[in-house]
């Protein structure tokens, strides 16, 4: 309004100089400045700010405050005006501090100044989300002149900002465990460096995931990485052609120059296990002393191992398969109707199985080494065994013939001794020695043997007078006796 009395009186034609201010600042047309051009009264509305912020990035609102006229306010009254900012949704506990600063616009000129003008201003609070998700600001205005408070509501989003290699989850079996030509999968999910999880893909950005045996650093495998749409995440697919332990190495090329650098893996991470197939039974090894081609000792511990091996080949590590092993005496042999069992099978846990049995009887035998009834015939199952007599023994040893019950003086007498193992199975080689003594003196030299596992011993005897003969092997009375000879039929 302008009073001219307020001026002092004007003649005809008289001119007069004044100044007008603006008025204290309006809720009417006080408004939040959106953009460049874009304002919205506060006049409780929403304001909905649709292209979303990045987290870790300075959230800035502009306020122009105007008078009832829509003049910007200056400075003069600035001190009049409240402003303050409190966020009503928010994806974690956000609080917005800090004052809202004046901040100078449309500066006067020189003769404006000069005329008693004072610069405009307008409002700005700015606050820094790192947390993704939906938010809700309300913007609160007030001052001395107005009735009441006014406000406008600001809705905007916050998304997840560049994405951050140590952040990364890596979860699923694929990672830890998988088995032969079988498609194995886990999943990486990625954050960024204030823990938010991306969930749309990044152009750019390119994650691979190798594994490296153990055992061999010429051996490893690619698993094919891709952005999951539906599951919002990176699905990793492999398919590995050889068992055994491998170490992954996952990488994040973000696409921002700074190169890839290694993805975090699980803190229970202590590498891949890729398993052989299940157990192929025609691809399972046998192996050993009891199932080779070398003869076996009657009572003698035989030992052989199986290698449990899958369809492809590979060994298997892992234990848990069953085996049945029986030998049986071959037909026309002299261990024909003899049945040998197993004194023992250890799964060793490693996928070998350690097998013992102890034949006692001496002939041919035929053993068959099975898996759920089926043969091992690609590893030779039924195996050809032979068994043959053991060491020899003094008490089942026979000896027989007339020189062990009579002899005439100045005759040669002989008699024999056939060789038996503890078993009772009759030697065949004619390797050892036996001697006799007749009348208690030794004789000078061993008995002679024959062949087959006999032996032949003569003497002379030069008067008439009882006769006694004794046969020993190695210190022990032969058949058991303590003398006499333990001969048949004396």
């Amino acid at each position: 309004r302008l009073s001219i009395a307020s001026l002092g009186p004007l003649g005809f034609g008289g001119e007069g100089t004044f100044l007008i201010r603006s008025g204290a600042s309006d809720g009417d047309e006080t408004a939040l400045r959106v953009g460049t051009d874009v304002e919205a009264p506060f006049d409780g509305g929403v304001v909905n700010i649709p292209d979303a912020y990045v987290a870790g990035m300075a959230v800035t609102f502009t306020v122009v405050p105007r008078d009832a006229f829509g003049n910007p306010q200056d400075y003069s009254l600035a001190p009049f005006d409240s402003f303050r900012a409190e966020a009503t949704i928010a994806p974690a506990e956000f609080a917005i501090g800090g004052e809202f600063a004046a901040v100078e616009v449309d500066p006067p000129s020189a003769k404006d100044k000069s005329a008693g003008f004072v610069p405009a201003y307008s409002r700005v609070v700015a606050f820094t989300p790192t947390v993704s998700g939906a938010y809700e600001v309300d913007l609160i205005f007030s001052n001395s002149g107005s009735t009441g408070e006014a406000k406008i509501s600001v809705t905007f989003s916050v998304e997840a900002s560049a994405l951050d290699a140590r952040g990364a989850v890596v979860s699923g079996d694929g990672v830890n465990r998988g088995r032969v030509f079988r498609p194995q999968t886990f999943s990486v999910l990625m954050h960024d460096a204030y823990g938010n999880p991306v969930a749309a893909e990044r152009p750019g950005v390119a994650i691979t995931a190798v594994f490296t045996s153990a055992d061999d650093p010429a051996d490893s495998f690619t698993a094919a990485v891709a952005w999951n749409t539906k599951l919002g995440r990176y699905n990793a697919e492999y398919s590995a052609e050889n068992p055994g332990l491998y170490y992954a190495n996952l990488t994040l090329d973000a696409g921002d120059g700074r190169g890839p650098n290694a993805l975090a893996l699980p803190s229970s991470y202590v590498g891949t296990v890729i398993e052989a197939e299940s157990v192929d039974t025609q691809k399972c090894e046998v192996s050993g002393a009891g199932v080779g081609s070398d003869p076996i000792g009657a009572g003698t511990p035989a030992v052989f191992t199986i290698r449990a091996r899958d369809k492809y080949g590979f060994r298997i590590p892992r234990g848990g398969a069953v085996f049945h092993a029986l030998a049986r005496g071959r037909n026309g042999t002299s261990a024909e109707g003899t049945t040998v069992r197993l004194d023992s099978l250890a799964d060793e846990g490693d996928g070998t199985y350690t097998a013992t049995y102890r034949p006692i009887k001496a002939g041919d035998y035929s053993l068959s080494v099975r898996r759920a009834g089926e043969e091992l015939t690609i590893a030779g199952s039924p195996f050809n065994v032979t068994v043959v007599p053991g060491a020899t023994s003094a008490a089942r040893s026979k000896a027989y013939g007339d020189g062990l019950c009579a002899a005439s003086a100045g005759r040669l007498a002989m008699f024999r001794v056939q060789a038996y193992d503890a078993f009772g199975n009759k030697k065949t080689d004619s390797h050892d020695e036996f001697r006799f003594s007749v009348r208690g003196v030794d004789h000078p030299t061993p008995m002679t043997a024959v062949g087959n596992g006999t032996y032949e011993g003569s003497y002379v005897v030069d008067r008439s007078g009882p006769l006694v003969v004794s046969v020993s092997y190695r210190g022990e009375s032969v058949g058991g006796g303590g003398g006499g000879g333990g001969g048949e039929g004396c």
